[in-house]
Protein backbone atom coordinates (compact mmCIF):
# COMPACT_ATOMS: atom_id res chain seq x y z
CA UNK A 1 0.00 0.00 0.00
CA UNK A 2 2.94 2.38 0.93
CA UNK A 3 5.15 1.81 -2.46
CA UNK A 4 1.71 2.82 -4.60
CA UNK A 5 0.96 5.87 -2.33
CA UNK A 6 4.44 7.24 -2.88
CA UNK A 7 4.54 6.35 -6.24
CA UNK A 8 1.55 8.78 -6.74
CA UNK A 9 3.54 11.43 -4.88
CA UNK A 10 6.07 11.19 -6.74
CA UNK A 11 3.76 11.62 -10.12
CA UNK A 12 1.90 14.93 -8.39
CA UNK A 13 5.51 16.06 -8.13
CA UNK A 14 6.63 15.68 -11.46
CA UNK A 15 3.73 17.71 -12.61
CA UNK A 16 3.92 20.59 -10.89
CA UNK A 17 7.79 21.05 -11.73
CA UNK A 18 7.15 20.01 -15.22
CA UNK A 19 4.17 23.00 -14.44
CA UNK A 20 6.61 25.22 -13.15
CA UNK A 21 9.59 24.88 -15.46
CA UNK A 22 6.64 25.80 -18.42
CA UNK A 23 5.81 28.82 -16.89
CA UNK A 24 9.25 29.92 -16.24
CA UNK A 25 10.20 29.03 -19.49
CA UNK A 26 7.61 31.26 -21.24
CA UNK A 27 8.54 33.97 -19.10
CA UNK A 28 11.78 33.80 -19.36
CA UNK A 29 11.59 34.04 -23.91
CA UNK A 30 8.60 35.69 -24.20
CA UNK A 31 9.50 38.44 -22.31
CA UNK A 32 10.18 41.71 -22.93
CA UNK A 33 13.75 41.47 -21.91
CA UNK A 34 14.43 39.02 -24.26
CA UNK A 35 15.85 40.66 -27.43
CA UNK A 36 15.94 38.67 -30.70
CA UNK A 37 17.95 40.04 -33.92
CA UNK A 38 16.31 39.43 -37.64
CA UNK A 39 17.12 40.04 -41.01
CA UNK A 40 14.98 42.65 -42.36
CA UNK A 41 15.09 44.16 -46.10
CA UNK A 42 18.80 43.29 -45.38
CA UNK A 43 19.14 45.07 -42.57
CA UNK A 44 19.73 43.45 -38.70
CA UNK A 45 16.80 44.37 -36.76
CA UNK A 46 16.57 44.13 -32.88
CA UNK A 47 12.99 43.21 -31.41
CA UNK A 48 11.47 41.90 -28.51
CA UNK A 49 10.78 38.30 -28.57
CA UNK A 50 6.94 38.35 -28.31
CA UNK A 51 6.68 40.68 -31.56
CA UNK A 52 8.37 37.79 -33.78
CA UNK A 53 6.37 36.29 -36.54
CA UNK A 54 6.44 33.15 -38.50
CA UNK A 55 8.22 34.13 -42.03
CA UNK A 56 10.91 36.43 -40.14
CA UNK A 57 14.00 35.65 -40.59
CA UNK A 58 16.48 35.19 -37.55
CA UNK A 59 20.16 35.94 -37.25
CA UNK A 60 21.76 32.97 -35.11
CA UNK A 61 24.91 34.25 -32.68
CA UNK A 62 26.59 32.47 -30.20
CA UNK A 63 24.87 32.60 -27.08
CA UNK A 64 21.43 33.58 -28.12
CA UNK A 65 18.29 31.76 -26.76
CA UNK A 66 15.90 30.55 -29.72
CA UNK A 67 12.22 31.61 -28.80
CA UNK A 68 10.86 29.72 -31.89
CA UNK A 69 11.04 26.75 -33.93
CA UNK A 70 13.01 27.56 -37.11
CA UNK A 71 14.32 26.12 -40.41
CA UNK A 72 18.10 26.79 -40.76
CA UNK A 73 19.02 28.40 -43.86
CA UNK A 74 22.54 29.89 -43.27
CA UNK A 75 25.16 28.03 -41.01
CA UNK A 76 28.23 29.04 -40.94
CA UNK A 77 30.26 26.34 -38.08
CA UNK A 78 26.67 26.58 -36.35
CA UNK A 79 26.07 24.40 -32.69
CA UNK A 80 23.14 24.68 -30.88
CA UNK A 81 22.80 23.21 -26.88
CA UNK A 82 19.63 21.12 -27.37
CA UNK A 83 19.46 19.66 -23.37
CA UNK A 84 16.77 21.45 -22.53
CA UNK A 85 14.50 19.20 -25.02
CA UNK A 86 16.39 15.95 -25.66
CA UNK A 87 18.57 15.68 -22.46
CA UNK A 88 21.91 16.24 -24.81
CA UNK A 89 24.57 17.65 -23.01
CA UNK A 90 26.48 17.76 -26.15
CA UNK A 91 25.60 20.40 -28.76
CA UNK A 92 24.50 19.41 -32.30
CA UNK A 93 25.61 20.40 -35.22
CA UNK A 94 22.98 22.27 -37.44
CA UNK A 95 23.09 22.32 -41.31
CA UNK A 96 21.18 24.46 -43.78
CA UNK A 97 20.89 21.12 -46.42
CA UNK A 98 17.80 19.64 -46.88
CA UNK A 99 17.41 16.41 -45.10
CA UNK A 100 18.30 13.47 -46.35
CA UNK A 101 15.40 10.96 -44.74
CA UNK A 102 11.69 11.49 -44.20
CA UNK A 103 9.92 11.13 -40.82
CA UNK A 104 13.13 11.27 -38.58
CA UNK A 105 12.72 12.14 -35.02
CA UNK A 106 12.87 15.86 -34.02
CA UNK A 107 16.49 15.32 -32.84
CA UNK A 108 17.87 13.87 -35.56
CA UNK A 109 16.91 16.86 -37.84
CA UNK A 110 19.59 18.98 -38.25
CA UNK A 111 18.70 21.68 -40.07
CA UNK A 112 16.14 22.75 -37.70
CA UNK A 113 16.69 24.73 -34.28
CA UNK A 114 13.96 24.64 -31.61
CA UNK A 115 12.73 27.17 -29.32
CA UNK A 116 14.26 26.54 -25.60
CA UNK A 117 17.50 25.85 -27.43
CA UNK A 118 20.52 27.48 -27.54
CA UNK A 119 23.60 28.53 -30.23
CA UNK A 120 26.83 27.06 -28.53
CA UNK A 121 29.25 28.01 -31.27
CA UNK A 122 29.08 29.66 -34.85
CA UNK A 123 26.71 31.53 -36.97
CA UNK A 124 23.77 31.37 -38.94
CA UNK A 125 20.15 32.23 -40.28
CA UNK A 126 16.59 30.56 -40.00
CA UNK A 127 13.52 31.10 -40.99
CA UNK A 128 10.45 30.67 -38.53
CA UNK A 129 7.85 28.24 -38.86
CA UNK A 130 6.56 27.60 -35.22
CA UNK A 131 5.94 30.40 -32.82
CA UNK A 132 4.32 29.75 -28.63
CA UNK A 133 1.83 26.03 -28.44
CA UNK A 134 3.15 25.08 -31.63
CA UNK A 135 6.77 25.02 -30.91
CA UNK A 136 7.93 21.53 -30.02
CA UNK A 137 9.49 21.82 -26.56
CA UNK A 138 5.21 22.97 -25.78
CA UNK A 139 4.33 19.52 -27.76
CA UNK A 140 6.89 18.14 -25.07
CA UNK A 141 5.19 19.25 -22.45
CA UNK A 142 2.38 18.52 -23.11
CA UNK A 143 3.10 14.78 -24.01
CA UNK A 144 4.42 14.23 -20.83
CA UNK A 145 1.68 16.08 -18.95
CA UNK A 146 -0.82 13.90 -20.17
CA UNK A 147 1.62 11.06 -19.81
CA UNK A 148 2.02 11.47 -15.86
CA UNK A 149 -2.00 12.27 -15.65
CA UNK A 150 -2.31 9.04 -17.14
CA UNK A 151 -0.14 7.16 -14.84
CA UNK A 152 -1.37 9.46 -11.77
CA UNK A 153 -4.77 7.71 -12.70
CA UNK A 154 -3.49 4.73 -13.24
CA UNK A 155 -1.39 4.80 -9.43
CA UNK A 156 -4.60 6.15 -7.73
CA UNK A 157 -7.06 3.38 -9.07
CA UNK A 158 -4.21 0.16 -8.17
CA UNK A 159 -3.95 2.46 -4.46
CA UNK A 160 -7.97 1.49 -4.56
CA UNK A 161 -8.29 -1.79 -5.45
CA UNK A 162 -5.13 -2.48 -3.03
CA UNK A 163 -6.49 -0.67 -0.13
CA UNK A 164 -10.07 -3.22 -0.80
CA UNK A 165 -8.32 -6.29 -0.66
CA UNK A 166 -6.60 -5.26 2.86
CA UNK A 167 -9.91 -4.28 3.89
CA UNK A 168 -11.49 -7.46 2.98
CA UNK A 169 -8.92 -9.54 3.98
CA UNK A 170 -9.26 -7.38 7.63
CA UNK A 171 -12.70 -8.33 7.82
CA UNK A 172 -12.67 -11.54 7.01
CA UNK A 173 -9.97 -11.97 9.83
CA UNK A 174 -11.84 -9.61 12.35
CA UNK A 175 -14.73 -12.38 11.61
CA UNK A 176 -13.10 -15.24 12.44
CA UNK A 177 -11.43 -14.29 15.58
CA UNK A 178 -14.59 -12.50 17.04
CA UNK A 179 -16.72 -15.42 15.60
CA UNK A 180 -14.30 -18.17 17.03
CA UNK A 181 -14.10 -15.79 20.65
CA UNK A 182 -17.75 -14.58 21.60
CA UNK A 183 -19.23 -17.91 20.03
CA UNK A 184 -21.77 -15.83 18.18
CA UNK A 185 -21.12 -15.52 14.76
CA UNK A 186 -24.34 -12.34 14.78
CA UNK A 187 -21.77 -10.44 17.36
CA UNK A 188 -18.75 -11.10 14.53
CA UNK A 189 -21.05 -9.38 11.99
CA UNK A 190 -21.87 -6.58 13.88
CA UNK A 191 -18.00 -5.90 15.30
CA UNK A 192 -16.80 -5.92 11.67
CA UNK A 193 -19.60 -3.74 10.60
CA UNK A 194 -18.51 -1.50 13.36
CA UNK A 195 -15.20 -1.51 12.52
CA UNK A 196 -15.64 -1.04 8.26
CA UNK A 197 -18.17 2.18 9.71
CA UNK A 198 -14.62 4.21 10.79
CA UNK A 199 -13.40 3.82 7.17
CA UNK A 200 -16.44 4.54 4.73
Amino acid sequence: LILPFCSCLLSIAECAILHFKKKEYDERILSDDNKVKIIKDGSLVEINASQLKRGDRLALEKGGILPADARVVVSNSLYANEEILFGKTISSYKSASALSADKLYPEEQNNMVWSGSYISEGYGEAIVVALDDACLINKIGRKKKATQKSALYNQKNNIGKIASIFFFILSVLLLIISGAATGSWLEALLVCASFLSFFV
